[in-house]
């Protein structure tokens, strides 16, 4: 499968089920692992300076000013 994304892709984090994928435009995404359809997704307001981290049932993304966590 593909997907298009709104702008340059951060690297993926897979998980047993899905892949995890920022871009640089800041939205973050859950993808399918089997198809690739969107199963999740949200826009940050501030600029992300990491990665996406994956831990404890949740998503943590740090941003200039502060860190994230997504359940």
């Amino acid at each position: 499968w593909r997907t298009s994304l709104s702008g340059e892709l951060r690297s993926p984090v897979p998980t047993a089920d899905s892949v995890y994928v920022q871009d640089s435009t800041g939205e973050i995404r859950v993808l399918a692992r089997t198809d690739g359809s969107t199963e999740w997704s949200t826009k940050l307001a501030l600029r992300s300076m990491t990665g996406i981290t994956i831990a404890d049932d949740g998503v943590f993304v740090g941003t200039d000013e502060q860190l994230l966590r997504y359940e």
